[in-house]
């Protein structure tokens, strides 16, 4: 039985984590991140719309300061705006596209992706900061290296120093925040896209170049 994680009969987790362990290439795991980040991204209508809703943005906040309000055309642009929106799913390819681009570009530079457990003091600092594979196969810490079957969360991928590995812009960096705040409105009447302003969609945009460059 392996010593430095659970078997599980997870095969493809397995011999991930055992070219972590002992060395091997992680190209082909690197490729299929990247894939699935771009499919992903170019699934969410939010962020395919990102244009037009900048420019519906910009109109129903200059609507909105005419005196009198044309309140028709006022609430027709936000109609169109939130038709740009799918509820159930943008947000979540969006974060996902974002993950999946994040453990792709930490992976190439040598961070491991999987949650540590042992030793306490590496599972501890690997919440607000990347592990380095060096550090994994060190003679101090190779004996007692203990990993899960399941990847850091998106919570650990916008600390700073994750970030500042990653290596994205801040506009991108808001957008994926805003989006989940965004997704937590589904929990009373639904997300409303009226009020970010056009940093949001700038944001996805940016995303996107990023994630497809």
């Amino acid at each position: 039985m392996n010593k430095h994680f659970k078997r599980n009969y997870d095969t493809f987790s397995e011999i991930f984590l055992d070219k972590i362990i002992c060395g091997g290439s992680l190209s082909v795991e690197i490729d299929s991140l990247r894939s699935t980040a771009k499919k992903y991204i170019n699934r969410a209508n939010l962020v395919n719309n990102a244009s037009t809703a900048i420019n519906l943005n910009k109109a129903w906040g200059v609507v909105a300061k005419a005196a009198p309000i044309d309140h028709q055309a006022f609430d027709e642009l936000i109609a169109q705006e939130q038709q740009l929106y799918d509820v159930v799913h943008d947000d979540l390819f969006i974060v996902a596209a974002f993950e999946n681009y994040a453990k792709a570009n930490l992976l190439s530079k040598r961070y491991v992706v999987h949650r540590l457990t042992k030793p306490k003091s590496l599972a501890k600092k690997q919440w607000s900061e990347p592990i380095h594979v060096n550090t994994i196969r060190s003679r101090e810490n190779i004996d007692e290296i203990y990993f899960q079957h399941k990847t850091i969360g998106i919570n650990d991928l916008l600390q700073p120093k994750y970030i500042e590995r990653i290596g994205i812009t801040e506009k991108a960096e808001y957008s994926i925040r805003k989006c989940r705040s965004i997704r937590n409105q589904i929990h009373f009447g639904g997300p409303k896209m009226v009020g970010y302003g056009t940093g949001l969609y700038e944001g996805l945009i940016e995303l996107r170049e990023i994630i497809c460059s």
